[in-house]
């Protein structure tokens, strides 16, 4: 993996966690919607890690959650090229 990749997945995992914690502290909501709002994001975090360290195929991906790519949504919202 090159240096310029690894810089950009640092990137991404850094926005994400300033998401969550923007959310956490400052959006008023119960404290159980929280915990799975927190799930969720490190659930999908941890699998598009795994896909863009080649452990997890795109297609066992799919066939779990559909076809929608989360690295995609990822790059589109901080408009990186992946």
């Amino acid at each position: 993996m090159e240096v310029h990749a690894l810089v950009n997945v640092v990137i991404i995992l850094i926005i994400i966690g300033l998401e969550l914690w923007l959310i956490n502290a400052f959006v008023p909501m119960a404290g159980s919607i929280k915990a799975i709002l927190n799930a969720v994001g490190v659930i999908a975090v941890l699998i598009w890690l795994l896909e863009t360290f080649g452990l997890w195929s795109p297609g066992a991906r799919n066939k779990l959650f559909g076809s929608a790519s989360f690295s995609n949504c990822a790059c589109a919202v901080i408009r990186l090229r992946c």
